[in-house]
């Protein structure tokens, strides 16, 4: 996916960072690039002894990004670093992580390439029994991750962003959105003061939620690596906060998934106040997405456009409440 955020860099700075990253002369065998992601670039790099990496490039310090967006490759490090310790989710090994600027102009970490196709691009050609064990697998290591905690809710690192409350914390999320989209007056359904007045009507469904917790909030099929019908890897943390875990993908509108839930051993949305949030979870994500759609330069408006019609579903869901 191109991307104005995407800092590509010449195979002679490729092979210096793997240089530093693994203590040899002339280790890298060949490269290719990861055109899939959105934000980063990336490459696949086969090593002479027979090991095969990623690694991740962050925008430069001059791209213009998304407030949430900010750190986010240290979020990524970190948030994996938690995982590999405290769960038994397959997340890639972080081999190094660095934020010197000497060789790159951007920070850049190299992790292990999980083995396997991701999930998405595999599901048309498996059957129900064949999802059923990968979705309620993925149930299982989505619930662990949501057993990290957290001493406060948001960001996972801008703590001045950060709050003892869930309703605060989220309200945060949502201002920041909503004045990333107002820097560069993106049009959006509703007028901006009606989409701020609505999120704090229904910010009391959030009282009840009372830990933070680690969650994903991108995992997303794209995000799940499986191989030989089962899990291998789950990836992309960048994104992780500290929040209510009903924010997760499979909670969402955008997934159906019964086996997820299977898996996830406990029912999250089980009143009418968990309801309430996850219409407001969803329609921070549409936000995030008509409005990232901008600031990455996509010539294709197909998510912009699809973004901005399920904006509008989901205020006037909340204006049913």
């Amino acid at each position: 996916m191109k991307s104005l955020t995407k800092n590509k860099q010449n195979s002679d700075e490729i092979i210096k960072m793997a240089e530093k990253a693994f203590g040899k002369k002339n280790i890298v065998k060949e490269f290719t690039e990861l055109k899939e992601g959105y934000f980063n670039a990336a490459y696949s790099l086969r090593l002479y002894d027979g090991n095969e990496v990623v690694l991740k490039i962050a925008p430069k310090e001059t791209a213009n990004i998304l407030s949430y967006e900010k750190n986010i490759m240290r979020v990524e490090v970190e948030a994996l670093q938690l995982i590999k310790t405290h769960t038994t989710v397959p997340v890639p090994v972080v081999y190094l992580y660095d934020d010197s600027k000497k060789l790159c102009d951007s920070e850049y970490f190299f992790m292990e390439k999980m083995k396997g196709t991701n999930y998405r691009n595999l599901m048309n050609s498996l059957n129900s029994e064949q999802k059923k064990m990968i979705e309620t697998e993925i149930g299982s290591y989505n619930w662990e991750i949501n057993q990290i905690k957290g001493n406060a809710f948001g960001y996972f690192i801008q703590p001045q962003k950060q709050s003892a409350e869930w309703g605060e914390a989220f309200y945060i999320l949502i201002s920041d959105i909503l004045n990333d989209g107002a820097a560069l007056d993106i049009e959006l359904p509703f007028p901006y003061v009606v989409i701020h007045d609505i999120v704090r009507k229904y910010l009391f469904a959030c009282d009840s939620v009372k830990e933070p917790k680690l969650i994903h909030w991108d995992l997303w099929p794209g995000n799940v690596i499986i191989n030989e019908g089962k899990i291998s890897g789950i990836i992309d943390l960048e994104r992780a906060l500290w929040a209510d875990p009903l924010m997760e993908y499979y909670f969402g509108n955008l997934s159906d998934s019964k086996y997820f839930c299977m898996g996830y051993k406990e029912n999250l949305i089980c009143d009418d106040e968990a309801k309430i949030r996850r219409m407001l979870y969803n329609l921070y994500l549409y936000l995030v997405m008509k409005i990232e759609s901008k600031y990455r330069g996509y010539k294709d408006l197909q998510q912009s456009e699809w973004a901005g019609k399920m904006i509008a579903a989901e205020i006037e869901n909340l204006n049913k409440m």
